[in-house]
């Protein structure tokens, strides 16, 4: 995952300090899981949840993995963290963010690691 632009390398981090944010990303690296199943885990409001996964997913932190639909048609999609480890630092006035992605999650196109410099925040990444 490679965030190239100011804003959004902001706005993961921001995702990350969140607390019920950090609790979903936790619960789903090491396998998926529906919403349902995180709110009640995680003791999470399902409302919350929703909306937490619903940022995380747009910032490519978590990833709709599959969908299980049950004999009665109800359709409950699982999602899994696209990061296993990340730790954010200031190194000489950048902030820098070194995510290590969770290869459990199937990506379509890989992300070549990198460690560009970009004149804010930095992601650098390894595969």
């Amino acid at each position: 995952m490679l965030v190239t632009d100011n804003a959004k390398a902001v706005e993961v981090v921001k995702a990350l300090s969140d607390e019920y944010s950090r609790r979903i990303v936790l619960s789903i690296i090491s396998a998926s899981l529906p919403i349902e199943e995180i709110s009640r885990e995680q003791n999470i409001p399902i409302s919350t949840c929703y909306r937490r996964i619903h940022e995380l997913q747009h910032y490519g932190i978590i990833k709709a993995e599959k969908t299980i639909i049950q004999d009665d048609g109800k359709k409950f999609v699982c999602y899994r963290s696209s990061i296993k480890n990340a730790s954010i630092s200031l190194e000489s006035g950048e902030l820098v963010v070194d995510v290590i992605l969770n290869r459990q999650v199937p990506t379509p196109a890989p992300v070549a690691p990198t460690a560009e410099h970009i004149s804010a925040p930095r992601l650098v990444v390894r595969a």
